[in-house]
């Protein structure tokens, strides 16, 4: 009788532990965990975080995310001089070029489809990518990772953007401003401001670059901006542990915007107010558009397609010379993994 007891008492035990191994792990703390968060201003994540903090998801995770906006060049910068803590934002090509300089960081998660479009006046003869060969096209500085997303996918339809195009480089403002005034054919221009661009009337798309791109590499996404985070960072258990929460927070908030469009236009988040405002996103046929269309950029799972769809844009870019030589293409860490 007591070898039964004793051999109860071990398995009861062995129980408890293992469902502190698999169980505990997704119970929040009790008292939230900062987290910092860069995106990038003005931007299609930018728009998200005033959702997420708005719904409350962090907190349901238990984390306290502060969202820090910047450019998207400074935080590009930041993260191949390897200066930052916490979860970044990034081309998907920025991770393997900062490993290549030492400066070890990875991707843990896919954020936002390419969400660029190429767009012309109404007025313009252009009907596809094509008609614009030789004609005056805007685009983001080369230096950008932006650029180099853009330049893989028209490569990839059989383009050289810089042989085939007469480039003009510039920001997203001045190149629209470049294409009111028709100092050049036609510019990349990416949402939520292409909503407004597009809601006016003055403009339209002749090429959506997320669907050029899949329906030439068997229907995988493009995945633009991931999230990422240093290494060295991830080696405390604590911070992996905030990442995966952060992970999971960021694929509730896409699946709570994708089933509730009008998360992106609530009238009662004057944050995101605010941001609508600044963007010049407040008409109706502009708001109609942002809940039409911009839930489709975020990722609202991080499954194998989803992580062979970010080993397919390192690979593609390796082999059309956008990465160095020596860039490594092992900088994903799966969430299971976290």
């Amino acid at each position: 009788m007591v070898k039964k007891l004793l051999s109860l008492a071990v398995l009861l035990a062995l129980a408890a532990g293992l469902y502190y191994v698999f169980a505990a792990k997704s119970v929040p703390p009790s008292a939230p965990v900062p987290l910092r968060v860069v995106v990038a201003s003005d931007g299609i994540l930018e728009l998200f975080s005033h959702v997420m903090k708005h719904e409350g998801i962090d907190t349901a995770y238990g984390l306290e995310v502060e969202f820090v906006r910047k450019t998207p060049s400074d935080i590009e910068r930041e993260v191949l001089e390897g200066g930052f803590s916490g979860v970044n934002l990034v081309s998907p090509l920025t991770a393997p070029t900062a490993a290549a300089a030492g400066r070890k960081t990875v991707i843990i998660s896919p954020a936002v489809r390419m969400a660029y479009f190429i767009a012309v006046r109404n007025d313009s003869p252009v009907q596809t990518l094509d008609d614009l060969k030789g004609k005056r096209v805007g685009v983001l500085p080369k230096v950008t990772a932006a650029y180099s997303s853009i330049a893989l996918i028209l490569e990839s339809a059989g383009l050289s953007p810089e042989s085939d195009f007469k480039l003009s480089f510039g920001t997203i403002p001045s190149m629209v401003e470049s294409l009111t005034k028709g100092e050049v054919d036609a510019a990349a221009v990416i949402y939520p401001t292409a909503a407004a661009l597009f809601a006016s009337g003055n403009f339209r798309s002749v090429s959506d670059l997320e669907a050029l791109w899949e329906n030439r590499e068997e229907g995988l996404s493009h995945p633009f901006l991931v999230w990422v985070a240093q290494s060295r960072w991830l080696d405390d258990s604590a911070n992996r542990d905030a990442a995966r929460r952060y992970v999971e927070a960021f694929l509730e908030t896409a699946q709570a915007i994708e089933s509730r469009p009008e998360l992106l236009t609530d009238a009662l988040n004057p944050e995101l107010q605010e941001f609508l405002t600044r963007l010049n996103l407040t008409a109706p046929a502009a708001q109609e558009l942002l809940r039409e269309n911009t839930g489709g950029f975020f990722y609202t799972s991080a499954g194998e397609r989803e992580y062979r769809a970010i080993e397919r844009v390192l690979l593609r870019a390796k082999e059309r010379g956008l990465l160095p030589l020596d860039a490594p293409l092992d900088v994903v860490i799966r969430p299971e993994d976290l």
